[in-house]
């Protein structure tokens, strides 16, 4: 597993794809630590925090295993409370502060059929109705599995190869040692998989997360759809994306850097 134990070290030292000058994508824009009031006192019922804790293993796992910068979703519900779902605890209701911290970015988002239909005070009965439900390991596991045989073919990469056939020749060289087993079958049958799946995505290409019929992760998909920022014009500089525009950004900030964003669409 040498390539995840060097994103691993790049992760912990912010450094490399981890460090928020190197970041391209709309998680460039994240605010640091904490998100200012002045922002979420524009954000509608509904809108999406993306939030990545660079001190935690399991934000590591996620967002190495997912080629993201995003390790965790809430959901904005209204006067500083999220709902989101807690490994332990499930579906939960609490104010957004518990997002907050050292070594914590955090990106709010408004997908756009927030602003053609705002669901008022629907989401925050949603989140009531549904306080307590089970957190989603099954979809957890789901796209544990996609990624590590190939199934999600857009997240699997040269890397995850190395490193998961250098896990399976372990795997082979212990049944050589205790079995006498000279051929290599765990990892000539994961190779086998891989190809597979590759041979599959292009015939039938699989959403993982809108395969998943449950309610809470469903929210997740919101983030996929188009929408606005309300980002740190300052932490962008020179960066922008294509089709990314601010819903409105707090007093003092560059608008120079939406300016861009406008132009780059045009």
């Amino acid at each position: 597993m040498i390539f995840a134990l060097l994103d691993y070290l790049d992760f912990r030292r912010c450094a490399g794809r981890y460090d928020p000058k190197n970041i391209v994508g709309p998680m460039a824009a994240a605010w640091e630590e904490s998100v200012p009031d002045s922002v979420l006192k524009v954000l509608p019922p509904g809108a999406i925090l993306a939030t990545a804790n660079h001190r935690s293993v399991g934000a590591w796992a996620i967002m190495y295993g997912t080629r993201s910068h995003v390790s965790h979703i809430a959901v904005y519900i209204s006067e500083r409370m999220i709902g989101h779902m807690i490994p332990g605890s499930g579906a939960t209701t609490e104010p957004v502060d518990a997002l907050f911290g050292p070594h914590r970015r955090i990106l709010p988002f408004v997908p756009s059929i927030l602003l053609e239909a705002p669901p008022g005070e629907r989401i925050s009965d949603y989140m009531k109705e549904h306080e307590g439900e089970p957190y989603g390991y099954s979809l957890i596991v789901r796209k544990a599995i996609a990624i590590i045989t190939g199934r999600w073919w857009p997240i699997y990469r040269f890397t995850l190869l190395c490193d998961f056939v250098l896990a399976t020749l372990g795997m082979d060289a212990l049944l050589w040692w205790l079995a006498g087993v000279r051929i290599p079958f765990v990892t000539l049958a994961y190779l086998a998989v891989v190809i597979i799946n590759g041979v599959r995505w292009q015939l039938r290409p699989v959403d993982i997360i809108r395969d998943n019929k449950g309610g809470w992760p469903e929210l997740i998909f919101a983030t996929l759809g188009p929408g606005h920022l309300v980002g740190n014009a300052w932490a962008m500089k020179d960066r922008h994306w294509e089709g990314a525009t601010y819903f409105r950004t707090p007093e003092g900030e560059a608008s120079a850097a939406t300016e861009r964003n406008r132009e780059a669409e045009n």
